[in-house]
């Protein structure tokens, strides 16, 4: 028999300047029914605060229930401590001239995702824009002040072309 013995499994390997980090949970409802795939950051009220100078990132990305678990950087668990704006966008891309793309695997789907794959589509924008912009957002949470579970509502679904995606 033999035994293998890892003497670092269980720990991740974190930064050394990483900030402790606090759990936090948002969730974004629209016209009263969760919102999914919305993308979720926090932005530090005060961008001078982080002591050692690194900027960290706090997002998540809500799931079917429209709750987001806040993870920094994309890979840590939580939000370092702060005052943040909890800032919420959406987006899809306008559909392809080319139709909707055929059963992924067959030849046609290949044929389709070439020609689709050059062209330019625009963009369009599923949440008011005041949510995800860090001078108009109504929302704030402070880290790790509460239980740092917070409900953000982003009203009346919407639907705008973005300019800025399209370049």
């Amino acid at each position: 028999m033999i035994v293998l013995v890892c003497s670092s499994c269980g720990k991740s390997n974190l930064p050394k300047d990483l900030p402790r980090l606090y759990p936090c949970e948002i969730t974004v409802i629209q016209e009263n029914k969760p919102l999914a795939d919305a993308m979720v950051t926090l932005q530090l009220t005060d961008l001078s605060r982080p002591e050692n100078g690194q900027l960290w990132f706090p997002m998540g990305t809500t799931d079917h229930e429209g709750k987001a678990i806040i993870r920094t950087n994309a890979q840590y668990d939580g939000a370092p401590i702060g005052i943040y704006k909890v800032l919420v966008s959406k987006t899809k891309q306008g559909p392809s001239k080319y139709g909707a793309p055929p059963q992924e695997g067959t030849p046609q789907y290949t044929k389709w995702e070439d020609l689709a794959s050059h062209e330019i589509r625009p963009w369009f924008g599923l949440v008011e824009e005041k949510f995800s912009q860090a001078e108009q957002t109504p929302y704030e949470i402070e880290i790790p002040k509460g239980t740092n579970k917070r409900t953000v509502d982003v009203g009346n679904a919407v639907e705008y072309r973005i300019k800025d995606l399209e370049k």
